[in-house]
């Protein structure tokens, strides 16, 4: 236990000092800035980790540091809705109201937990071979996803059996350093078919091309974006996390990047992304951890739930 303690903490430091000299990808990227709403906020020092909607609109979100999760209506009220015995990262809701995250039991064994609907949590599946289960995707009706930062690999579990295999591991899921402290596959999400995945500490957008809930081919969609975890709208438009960019961004299905939030809109350490389409309306939620990785000017602010409407 105390060994993964040390380590994550000798990481958040050395992710501080790395991000001291940022590459400078989105300095003259073009602005289209949104409005944005605070839904909810946070104390400082909460790491907002991860965000998905649930069948009834509401906002779930983790907590990764103290292990608990939140519901947040559309009004911004928040409850806590469930702990567990550890750290969490990633989150998948399911349509019954139940839920997985990803972390580690106790803050040291990376594992899957399994939340009911009642928000009663207990550890679903113990990743032997993992080292940082991060994001995390529906496969199938009985199959999920995690992504694992620093091992590169791609897990699938058995919802039914819960038996734990490798669905990919390939070196673009990799850091390429492993004294690199900034995760590498990151943020994961699925659209028409396909599974799309962010390389964090390669600046990297991956597309996974599967038949059948295989992986078949996995090729790099862009290089030279920041990206944390992220969500798409009906219209394949990507809405990106930036993290230490303290910014969230747009992606159109030609390439083009626009920022349309920063730092005055709510996004120090922006985290997770989850979208909304009702009609021809989108709405993009976002969570942040106030710039716990990199602060900004002033220092750590509260944790946010930023909600931005961004197309009619």
């Amino acid at each position: 236990m105390f060994r993964w303690l040390s380590f994550f903490l000798l990481a958040a430091v050395a992710l501080q000092a790395a991000a001291q000299s940022l590459p400078p990808i989105y300095d003259k990227t073009p602005k289209a800035i949104r409005q944005a709403t605070v839904l909810a906020e946070f104390p400082p020092q909460t790491f907002l980790e991860n965000i998905a909607l649930d069948k009834s609109g509401n906002m779930v979100i983790n907590s990764h540091l103290d292990g608990k999760v939140y519901k947040v209506d559309q009004t911004g009220k928040k409850v806590e809705w469930s702990t567990v015995d550890g750290k969490i990262a990633g989150l998948l809701v399911n349509q019954d109201g139940s839920a997985f995250v990803s972390g580690w039991v106790k803050g040291s064994e990376p594992a899957v937990f399994a939340i009911d609907a009642s928000g009663r949590s207990e550890v679903f599946a113990k990743l032997e071979q993992g080292m940082f289960p991060n994001g995390m995707l529906r496969l199938n009706a009985k199959d999920i996803l995690v992504v694992d930062s620093y091992k590169g690999v791609i897990w699938r579990i058995d919802t039914k059996t819960k038996q734990v295999s490798t669905w990919l591991k390939d070196a673009l899921l990799e850091r390429g350093d492993s004294n690199n402290p900034t995760p590498a596959v990151n943020g994961i999400k699925s659209y028409h078919g396909d599974v799309y995945l962010s390389n964090t500490a390669k600046q990297t957008l991956l597309k996974v091309t599967v038949q059948k809930g295989e992986a078949k081919s996995i090729t790099v969609v862009m290089d030279q974006i920041g990206l944390d975890d992220f969500d798409f709208d009906h219209q394949g438009t990507l809405y990106g996390a930036t993290h230490v960019y303290n910014s969230l961004v747009s992606v159109a299905q030609n390439g083009k990047v626009t920022v349309i939030a920063g730092l005055e809109e709510g996004m120090a350490g922006s985290t997770a992304v989850a979208t909304r389409v009702n009609g021809k309306k989108t709405s993009v939620f976002v969570t942040t951890n106030g710039g716990m990785s990199l602060p900004p000017a002033g220092g750590v602010q509260t944790a946010k739930v930023v909600k931005l409407d961004v197309s009619e």
